[in-house]
């Protein structure tokens, strides 16, 4: 390569860095939406049980 390396090896990096962060931020979401469901579905068990 004609003097241009550090382009592309820049370039592959930060591409790779967002791929990585966007992984990331993605599990973390929906850890996130988990324990919400986790905890709704809590809540609609204890209404479930008093209307009993």
């Amino acid at each position: 390569m004609s003097g241009n390396d550090i382009y592309l090896w820049a370039s592959y990096a930060s591409g790779l860095f967002v791929l990585i962060a966007l992984a990331v931020s993605s599990w973390r979401a929906k850890k996130q939406d988990e324990n919400t469901l986790r905890q709704l579905e809590k809540q609609i068990q204890e209404h479930s049980e008093k209307q009993v």
